[in-house]
């Protein structure tokens, strides 16, 4: 995140400026197909075949170029499909959408109030009808190197094949020039005051995300948290499973009394970092219950954290079997941290209350609504006010961006896709979580195995000697005595 989310050239409208660069692009690679229904692609381009910039003049703009581009598949009611051997669900159009302005809008509050980006700006949203979703599945294919990758876009072009009301949701943001999600940042970083800092920074945003803004995130795993390797600061980049508590109505995770219950809490919590939020005040309240300063500090963040990770894996066992039989939960990474037996834990979450505050209070260069407003006219700011209907791309007629014929359709390469989407209900063998690496998947042809119904693997031939060998056992029938009359 480089100060904003300019677009250089206001009369490429739609999806043609990101349909530039991904043409141009010096490299597009598949991160994460783990999430429950996006797919995580990274877009990285020169600075001269960039679109956009940041809000600074033109003589001192730096040009963006990192990108996330993250898919999803499109339907009218939500299903369940198989990618890559992974279940995934459908998005509709509308929540998709929905996510998109949810994520925009955090993202202008922190530039208009001259705050730190904790998202990244949307760059551009788009929508696609089945035919050019397949065009665009092409276009994406030329440009991937890793044939993993390319399986991927191949086994979601015969899905579009085989289900036509199956569509293609793209949104486009900015991204940190060195990121690393934090379930990779764990693995390579483990053990290491890197890894305590990204843990730090996540938690932060995540208590600003709560306290500030009333979202909850479901779905704040390991692969949806971005760390920038330099200075381990963090983003959250995934807002597809959230609830706004300050909307009391019931939603998918939490019904009307839940809602009103969190919404309470929250407010206890604000109310108690707004007393500590000066000097005067948390020594005020220090005096008053007789605790040192960093005594408060610790219990609020210490109970924040608790009832934030707690309520996400409840809500999460509760949706999805396999999450509890196993245990398991979105944000399970915290335990790693915020756990009673970790000898630093005290100095953690006074490090924590601090720096929530200084976001709170720090602020650099504010950006006026005024020039919010004039840059979305200008269509410099990508306008998400409009129907979601506007936003569907159509390729034109000359655009060639059909899969080379050499490494061969669909169907023929892959096999068949999968079934037509049913309604989703989470089973056992159901996992939104990430729960293992499945980057070395490769789809295998298929082989009848000794579970295999006998009916479907010659099952024909078996039933017919069965038969035989029945009326070869009942050749000659018993002879019974004559009933006597009387």
């Amino acid at each position: 995140m480089k100060g904003g989310l300019i677009l250089t050239e206001p009369e490429l409208t739609g999806f043609t400026p990101v349909l530039h660069m991904i043409k141009n692009c010096e490299e597009l690679s598949l991160t994460s197909i783990e999430s429950l229904s996006g797919i995580i692609f990274i877009l990285k381009v020169k600075p001269e075949n960039s679109k956009y910039t940041n809000f600074k003049s033109v003589n001192n703009a730096q040009p963006i170029t990192n990108f996330i581009i993250k898919m999803a598949v499109i339907t009218d009611d939500q299903n369940r499909y198989m990618l890559g051997g992974i279940p995934k669900s459908t998005e509709q159009k509308e929540n998709f959408f929905q996510e998109a302005q949810l994520q925009q809008q955090i993202w202008m509050n922190c530039i208009q109030g001259g705050k730190r980006e904790f998202v990244p700006g949307v760059a551009n949203f788009a929508l696609f009808d089945n035919n050019n979703s397949k065009n665009m599945l092409d276009c994406m294919f030329n440009k991937l190197t890793q044939d993993r990758d390319k399986r991927i876009i191949m086994e979601l072009k015969g899905l579009f094949s085989h289900v036509p009301s199956c569509n293609i949701g793209i949104i486009t943001m900015d991204l940190v020039d060195t990121p690393l999600s934090l379930r990779m940042f764990e693995h390579t970083y483990a053990g290491t005051p890197e890894l305590t800092n990204a843990y730090i920074n996540a938690i932060v945003n995540i208590l600003r995300l709560f306290l500030f803004y009333s979202i909850i995130d479901w779905d704040l795993h390991g692969g949806n948290i971005l760390v920038n390797i330099k200075d381990q600061t963090s983003y959250l980049i995934d807002f597809g499973r959230v609830s706004n508590i300050n909307d009391s109505s019931a939603d998918s995770y939490l019904n009307k009394k839940e809602k009103i219950d969190v919404n309470k809490n929250k407010q206890k919590y604000y109310t108690e970092f707004d007393k500590y939020m000066s000097q005067i005040g948390i020594d005020r309240a220090s005096k008053y219950t007789g605790k040192t300063v960093e005594q408060l500090k610790f219990e609020l963040i210490f109970s924040m954290c608790n009832y934030i990770s707690q309520m996400e894996k409840f809500v999460t066992q509760r949706r999805h079997s396999q999450a509890l039989l196993k245990g398991i939960y979105q944000m399970q990474w915290i335990e790693n941290i915020i756990n009673p037996h970790n000898p630093n834990l005290f100095e953690i979450c006074v490090q924590i209350f601090d720096l929530l505050l200084a976001n709170y209070l720090d602020i650099k260069i504010q950006t006026s609504q005024a020039t919010i407003d004039r840059y979305i006219k200008t269509g410099k700011i990508f306008d998400l006010s409009k129907s979601f209907d506007d936003y569907y791309y159509i390729f034109s007629r000359g655009a060639n961006c059909r899969v080379p014929a050499a490494f061969g359709a669909p169907a023929a390469a892959f096999g068949a896709p999968a079934d037509t989407p049913q309604s989703y209900q989470p089973t056992i063998e159901d996992s939104p979580m990430e729960i293992g690496d499945n980057s070395n998947y490769t789809p295998q042809s298929y082989q009848p195995t000794i579970e295999d119904s006998p009916m479907e693997i010659g099952g024909k031939r078996r039933k017919k000697i069965r038969k035989t060998r029945r009326y070869k056992k009942f050749k000659k029938p018993k002879r019974h005595k004559k009933s006597r009359k009387y």
